[in-house]
């Protein structure tokens, strides 16, 4: 078997870019719409197995606050006011005590995350905060800040979903043979068969997301250059359709300037990106190609395409589940064979290579791969290989044959 050597954790904290940040419950939901199921639990266990850290920790700061007897409709009631605010409020009297309450966290604005950053209330690199030793957070008025509980919340990368799909995929197992566990025998060789396989996996798993980082890093690099040009067609777009030139006219003339700008400036932006990652361009392709094929293993619309192509896109942006998962993929492939075009390469498209290279995708690296043999099921890496007899003997402990 092949020895994977421990990586670095620094290898394993995402890159991100302020707009892609989301909420822990937000995640999980926007994970869930992608037919990827995982709960907070979930996200706790990867993370103390060095899988998957969040993106940051914002610290969402304290308020403090005062009790005053106010009139309420027919009687004096004691309520809470922020403590800056007590001297405006039209009372009878004030509470000597100084109550606190855990504050909340913005996101407008592209760099929302600024503010907190300036005020020192981030954690980066994440793993250097654990909050599972803080106790649950609750929204009560409390004399001592501690009883609040945990004051951080937690941010994710939107694009670290495809990652936790490529995580389920090696760590969800599947029982056919319920006889296997009859007895107290069956039971424990099933888990030291388990333990050995989830172990090897966990290490395996280590140098898949580190791949993932690596990728990602790229393409918030990427992301910037598209969107900055796109900020720049609408804003040139407006000021067209403020001097009254039509509509139509207006978009044609705007698309025009901004692809002569990017014909002279984006080319030696992009490979700037390459220099500052230290990337090649085989890794881009490779990348590209890693996508298209993580896109077609779980594109359900497939066999549907010729049914569904004529739909209008505000139908097809309320479809959910595995196609909504594949579309995310598709774009970032697109994004990539744009950037490929862009250092002056002549990719092929994506949509060529999802048709193409439609059988030869291997499952367990996700590239494509030209078969050697007939039955050829992987791409002929020591890895694959080695995941592929992994997976057999998976299928052999489901009808309880054991080696």
């Amino acid at each position: 078997m092949t020895k994977i050597e421990p990586i670095s954790i620094s290898k394993l904290i995402p890159s991100f870019r302020q707009l892609d940040l989301i909420s822990e419950d937000k995640f999980i939901r926007y994970c869930r719409d992608r037919n990827i199921r995982i709960s907070e639990k979930d996200l706790r266990f990867y993370e103390k197995k060095k899988l998957l850290y969040p993106a940051v920790y914002v610290h969402r700061g304290y308020i403090s606050m005062r009790k005053a007897l106010v009139f309420r409709r027919k009687d004096w009631e004691w309520q809470y006011f922020e403590e800056k605010e007590i001297n405006n409020i039209n009372c009878r009297a004030v509470a000597l005590e100084i109550y606190y309450m855990l504050g909340g966290i913005s996101l407008r604005g592209q760099n929302w995350l600024d503010y907190y950053i300036e005020r020192d209330m981030v954690v980066y690199p994440p793993n250097n905060l654990c909050i599972e030793d803080y106790p649950i957070p609750t929204e009560t008025f409390e004399i001592d800040i501690k009883k609040l509980g945990n004051p951080y919340e937690t941010y994710y990368n939107r694009y670290q979903a495809i990652i936790i799909k490529e995580i389920l995929s090696y760590l969800t197992m599947t029982f056919m043979n319920e006889s296997l566990f009859q007895d107290d025998k069956g039971w424990i060789q099933a888990g030291k068969e388990l333990k050995k396989l989830f172990k090897s996996n966990i290490l395996f798993l280590r140098e898949r997301v580190k791949e993932y980082y690596r990728c990602l890093s790229f393409y918030n690099e990427l992301k910037d250059i598209r969107i900055k040009s796109i900020l720049e067609l609408n804003e040139f777009y407006e000021q067209l359709i403020k001097n009254g030139v039509p509509k139509e006219e207006a978009f044609l003339d705007a698309k025009s300037h901004v692809e002569l700008q990017e014909r002279d400036r984006t080319p030696m932006q992009c490979k700037e990106i390459l220099s500052k990652l230290i990337l090649k361009s085989e890794e881009i392709v490779k990348w590209q190609k890693m996508f298209v094929a993580r896109a077609r293993q779980n594109d359900p619309a497939i066999p549907f395409y010729d049914y569904i192509k004529d739909l209008p896109k505000e139908v097809m942006a309320t479809v959910k589940g595995d196609y909504l998962f594949s579309q995310d993929c598709y774009r970032i492939a697109e994004d990539i064979t744009w950037f490929l075009k862009m250092i002056g390469m002549k990719p092929k498209s994506v949509k060529e290579l999802a048709t193409f290279w439609r059988h030869n995708v291997c499952p367990y690296c996700h590239e494509f791969y030209l078969p050697k043999r007939k039955n050829s099921q992987t791409c002929g890496k020591k890895d694959c290989v080695r995941g592929h007899k992994n997976h057999l003997k998976k299928l052999r402990r489901k009808m309880g044959i054991y080696d």
